[in-house]
């Protein structure tokens, strides 16, 4: 179990608190029975492009300072996919054929003064990945994941098992109860204790929650800014201090103004025309034999992503200008001076008009990191660099802050989320098609009335039946499926998803009501499900 020296917090002036969180999660994607599936690649790219970079930096903050303190929430989904042998057989095979198309792409652009630079770096970079991967990490993305959980430094956090929008669930009391113990237990087995932090998928909260946390041995959580702000009482102190819960939870509210600096990729730091264009693809742009050969492995006869860009934002054209690395990477370095500067002036205006010091909650999707935006490792690390040297600011884990619930102001956070328009309607929507909701929260009471009516002997099909039952539902309650219907991407995988562990439910059903168990279909839906 993680234990954080909390002795730096005496060492400055108490003028501004930074907490930094980062929350790693993707939705389960796992298909055996496909040598290449599209869909795997979100494991693969935000690997290659955020988590070994991420996991990198974390390991490195000794290095970079003794006060760096980072809280790394990992999704039980995304922790099984890293642990799974065959995925990460894949994602090896995966960078292989990146390397050999950015060997054939370094050979194509040799008379090109812009783009063959841009071509070396990312060859560069894969064959760097590779070693990494298969020498450090003994071909595991656990490897470095394990060793982050030693770190006095660093604060793993878990979420609901698969990262389920926990208010669509409140009809189902012990549907919100399953999600979060099974999170825990997942965290655990893998990771060898029990988190006390948990991070709210979504930022998903509602009143009554924090009991059903607090009896899981939950001691602090995150919830949105509408969600503090409109607590009852009012919390006296805004966002800029943490609050405790009726139950006794200690609750961190998100500071969006600030974070949107950050995240937002059309008025944030994301938007500089000098870093990388994430939408201008290889896959999109060059008709070249190992392009076509690598997007035919995805899409036969179509168009993916390959992670070979080079074109710079530029602004809102499609004549995008040539990317150059270092260029980005200096914009980075200012752009993060500018944000620990703007944290700490911030800071310094709370302590001299209101008399207090704040803190400020800054969570992050990880995948923003590097996927999305390519400098952001860079400008985290310079971040953290001048957060740790400021005067008058320090950075801080929320298991340190949490130690102190009984100074923060009584409250109930309300219900809400960090979704669009701050409550639910991303994951509730009945007018989009399919009407996933309702159809979850009917397969939720089905498993619910199964489980409470009838007792199966364990070790037998029966057993394993309803083993997988729950398996099923569980994947049916993730957000990510609703998500991606309401912001239409990936739209038709989602209603496929929906779609099958609907079927997959029904068939269980059927034969349990006939009392005959097909063990070879249990097992192949098995192979298609975490836990």
């Amino acid at each position: 179990m993680q234990i954080h020296d909390q002795y730096y917090l005496r060492t400055k002036p108490q003028v501004g608190t930074v907490l930094l969180l980062l929350h790693a999660h993707l939705p389960y994607v796992r298909h055996p029975d496909h040598k290449h599936h599209l869909e795997e690649c979100w494991l693969f790219e935000a690997a290659i492009e955020s988590y070994m970079p991420l996991f990198d930096l974390l390991l490195r903050l000794p290095a970079i300072s003794p006060e760096a303190r980072v809280a790394l929430s990992v999704s039980p989904t995304l922790i099984e996919m890293l642990d799974d042998d065959m995925l990460s057989s894949r994602l090896m095979a995966h960078i292989t054929r990146l390397i050999e198309m950015a060997e054939a792409e370094s050979a194509r652009t040799a008379n090109d003064p812009d783009m063959n630079p841009v071509a070396q770096m990312y060859l560069e970079r894969f064959r760097q990945t590779r070693d990494v991967l298969q020498n450090t990490y003994n071909g595991s993305l656990m490897t470095p994941l394990k060793e982050l959980a030693q770190s006095p430094q660093v604060e793993l956090l878990t979420t609901s098992a698969t990262h389920a929008y926990l208010p669509n669930l409140v009809p189902v009391p012990n549907a919100v109860q399953r999600q979060i113990k099974v999170g825990l237990d997942r965290f655990e087995g893998h990771m060898g204790y029990r988190p006390e932090g948990f991070w709210l998928a979504e930022c998903g909260y509602f009143e009554g929650l924090d009991k059903v946390m607090r009896q899981e041995g939950i001691t602090h959580t995150f919830v949105s800014s509408s969600g503090l702000l409109h607590s009852r009482p009012r919390p006296t102190y805004g966002l800029y201090r943490p609050v405790c819960t009726p139950s006794g939870l200690v609750a961190f509210g998100r500071e969006r103004k600030l974070s949107m600096k950050v995240w937002h990729g059309a008025s944030g730091y994301p938007a500089n025309p000098l870093y990388r264009d994430f939408y201008r693809d290889a896959g999109f742009d060059i008709d070249a034999p190992h392009i076509r050969d690598f997007v035919d492995n995805f899409v036969p006869g179509g168009h993916t992503y390959t992670g070979l860009k080079y074109h710079a934002v530029t602004g809102d054209t499609n004549n995008k200008k040539p990317y150059n690395p270092e260029a980005a990477l200096m914009q980075a370095e200012t752009d993060a001076t500018h944000f620990t500067d703007t944290l700490a002036n911030r800071a310094k205006e709370i302590k001299d008009t209101a008399g207090f010091s704040p803190q400020f909650t800054l969570p992050f999707d990880a995948e923003l990191f590097g996927h999305w935006w390519s400098e952001g490792p860079e400008f985290l690390e310079q971040f953290i660099k001048k957060t740790c040297a400021h005067p008058n600011l320090h950075m801080a884990l929320p298991s340190e802050l949490a130690t102190k619930a009984e100074e923060y102001q009584k409250v109930s956070p309300s219900l809400s989320s960090w979704g669009e328009g701050g409550y639910g309607h991303t994951w509730s929507d009945n007018r989009q098609e399919g009407k996933a909701l309702a159809r979850m929260l009917r397969e939720t009471v089905k498993i619910e009335t199964l489980l409470a009516h009838k007792t199966y002997e364990p070790d037998t099909l029966t057993a394993q039946a309803v083993a997988q039952a729950e398996r099923e539902l569980l994947m049916l309650q993730a957000s990510d499926w609703e998500f991606m219907i309401h912001k239409d991407t990936a739209k038709n995988y989602a209603k496929q998803r929906i779609n099958k562990h609907t079927q997959n439910l029904k068939d269980i059903y059927r034969m349990i009501d006939e009392s005959n168990i097909d063990k070879n279909l249990l097992d192949k839906m098995k192979r298609h499900t975490p836990f």
